[in-house]
């Protein structure tokens, strides 16, 4: 029995629109129904500065938007980079929306190798600071009698 893709079934019924355009206006429709269920959320609260009790709508759109701030603020590394979250973050709540609805009941079970009890995790990193930048190289190994993995990476970050 074929599962049911909800999105070909609305495709279909819209007049077989492509089904990575019935996607994609489904995803802006979910991101802006949470937009705007957030936004409401925030406007109704009684003191906008104190945080909810426990784990609502509102708490979740901060620690989304604290996060997606956060995370430009450290890649881009320059001053002002607030003024790129918002392009950022929409991009990244669109691909990651779009990722979820894609493959709803896609499930993924990573295993690994288990460590022996007398294994050694070895770590190496440095930092030359440049004048216009920074140069990195990190070096990380598991060590055991069984097996071992190593780990390098070598980097320049440019400020501009």
């Amino acid at each position: 029995m074929k599962p049911v893709n909800f999105i070909e079934m609305l495709s279909h019924a819209l007049g077989k629109l492509p089904t990575a355009i019935v996607g994609a206006w489904l995803v802006m429709g979910i991101l802006l129904l949470f937009g705007l269920a957030a936004r409401s959320a925030l406007a109704s609260a009684a003191d906008p500065m104190l945080p909810d009790e426990g784990v609502t709508l509102r708490h979740i759109a901060e620690v989304i938007a604290e996060w997606l701030d956060g995370f430009v603020a450290q890649v881009s590394e320059l001053h002002g980079a607030r003024r790129f979250v918002p392009f950022f973050g929409s991009i990244f709540m669109f691909i990651l929306t779009a990722n979820f609805l894609g493959k709803p009941d896609t499930s993924f079970t990573v295993v690994g190798p288990t460590p022996d009890r007398n294994a050694a995790t070895v770590g190496v990193s440095a930092n030359l600071p440049l004048s216009l930048g920074k140069a990195f190289v990190n070096y990380d190994a598991n060590l055991s009698q069984s097996y071992s993995t190593h780990a390098a990476s070598l980097g320049l970050k440019i400020a501009f």
